[in-house]
């Protein structure tokens, strides 16, 4: 009696990123798989298409998966899934394919690779573990076995912090050394997989010509390490002068994250406005996010941001180019889908790389020019995750019409939709803060971004500002709708007032 062998190894590639903008400096590793390999397909995913996938097809891994507060812990399970359900070859963007895998996968069913044996320290040894079998790089057959062992232990390992033994290359090792047959799994020498250590690597700078690599080598691992070294690989980001913290009782932390592009004229106004706030600014951080400014923003704020905010906690200046120019006035519909994508990234990006340990995320835009000193205080007194202020311009009226609460009965708004994305004109089928000033605080359908505090688990947990249209709304408003689909709901406080420019 003949026995059926074994699915092969797909000849498909899966890549990831948080959104679809692979920074610059991986983008030729990404380009070596197909080049390497040019009959291969290549999924590449998403935060937000990864979390779909792992709803649709393991749902009952979905809570565990939201519950974990590192970015990088999701990503590490995806990838599993993706290895149990499609199959194929999973690899790190800042792993380079340096020639063709086919002799590799071939007759084999699951392949995973050891690390270089310098990387097992004394902390690593602390684990209990004396290899590490790295998940930069993954080659499985669909519907192994042994992605259900591995995904039992992700769920009683949901409560561990620490990325590596939750999720990580410490939970795969143990694994695979407690996985009852051993036979179905290769475990590749580091000479084919991970032939360059970290030290190696780094202080090749990604230049390959200065590695000595084995002749075996498959797959070259360059370590940039995105979320566990400082700084994030392709875009340059300038931490000035951080403080300890000043942690007091009972007062929270607060992260002040701030966009800004060719907002020279405001910054002072701003950093002034900073330090009249009345929350201990030993728990305020503030970070900054820079794009394609022509005025020296970027520059003045380098020089001028840690002196203006002496006393702050941590004091951040961030960059992040997206090449985009206004094409018409800023309030144009044909140029909002594109403006607004490329503010929800912005956003996104400051995220990703100022949030550390603080509770809160006050949004706040650089040309709001005045708030009441305590508006934090206020704020975090409303006792709710996601909460704006009444934003009013020079004339009195409601400024960030961003924010409102949708009429009941809604009208047809279908004949409003441009470019994907919803844009009545103001007042039509929506009302605004100024229409709700009867109650002191108002559940809202929609929020705007000139002054916005969410709880920072949420975000940690995957609220992120939609650069696409998430059910017709973009940016901020998406963000609120996203934050709908969470269970969460957003409030704003009518008589709680702050001014724009």
């Amino acid at each position: 009696m003949s026995t059926q062998p074994p699915a092969a190894i797909p000849r498909r590639f899966h890549q990831t990123w948080k959104d679809g903008d692979v920074p610059p400096a991986f983008r030729e590793y990404q380009q070596s798989w197909l080049k390497h390999n040019p009959d291969w397909e290549y999924a590449f995913w998403t935060d937000a298409s990864a979390r779909r996938f792992v709803a649709e097809q393991t749902p009952w891994l979905l809570p565990a998966y939201d519950s974990f507060p590192h970015a990088i812990q999701r990503v590490d399970v995806a990838r599993y899934v993706w290895m149990r359900q499609m199959g194929g070859v999973y690899a790190d963007l800042d792993c380079e394919c340096l020639r063709p895998l086919d002799e590799l996968i071939e007759g084999h069913q699951l392949i995973v690779g050891l690390e270089p044996q310098v990387h097992v320290a004394g902390w690593v040894t602390a684990h209990g573990i004396d290899r590490i079998v790295c998940n930069a790089f993954i080659a499985s057959r669909p519907g192994h076995p042994f992605w259900d062992h591995l995904l039992a232990l992700v769920v009683r390992h949901a409560d561990v912090d620490d990325p590596l033994a939750s999720t990580g290359p410490f939970l795969l090792t143990r694994a695979v050394a407690e996985y009852p047959h051993p036979e179905q799994i290769t475990i590749a020498p580091a000479r084919l997989i991970y032939p360059a250590t970290k030290e190696e690597a780094w202080s090749a700078d990604g230049c390959r010509a200065r590695l000595r690599l084995s002749r075996e080598a498959f797959v070259l691992h360059h370590w940039v390490g995105t979320w566990w070294r400082k700084r994030p690989a392709g875009e340059p980001a300038v931490q000035i002068e951080p403080r300890p913290a000043e942690r007091r009782d009972g007062t929270p932390k607060i992260l002040v994250a701030t966009p800004v592009k060719d907002a020279r004229g405001h910054l002072a106004r701003y950093l002034d406005n900073l330090r009249t706030l009345t929350h201990p600014h030993g728990d305020i951080s503030v970070a900054f996010l820079e794009s394609d400014s022509a005025d020296g923003t970027y520059e003045w704020l380098c020089e001028n941001a840690a002196e203006h905010l002496a006393g702050f906690r941590r004091v951040e200046v961030h960059k992040a180019d997206f090449g985009y120019r206004l094409a018409g006035p800023r309030w144009a519909a044909s140029i909002q889908r594109r403006r607004r994508e490329i503010l929800a990234r912005s956003r996104n990006r400051l995220l990703q790389r100022a949030l550390g340990d603080e509770e809160w995320v006050l949004w706040l835009d650089v040309d709001v020019v005045r708030y009441p000193p305590d508006v934090i205080e206020r704020l975090l007194a409303a006792g709710k995750d996601i909460v704006v202020p009444h934003c009013l311009g020079p004339n009195g009226r409601t400024f960030d019409l961003n924010t409102f609460r949708l009429a009941d009965p809604l009208p047809d708004l279908s004949r409003h939709v441009v470019d994907g994305i919803l844009q009545p004109p103001p007042g039509c089928g929506r009302k605004y803060l100024e229409d709700l000033r009867g109650k002191p605080i108002v559940e809202v359908d929609g929020v705007g971004g000139t002054m916005l505090l969410v709880r920072a688990d949420h975000h940690r947990d995957g609220l992120v500002f939609p650069c696409y249209s998430h059910r017709l709304y973009i940016e901020t408003e998406g963000l609120a709708m996203m934050a709908r689909d969470m269970g969460l709901r957003c409030w704003g406080l009518p008589h709680l007032e702050i001014h724009h420019a």
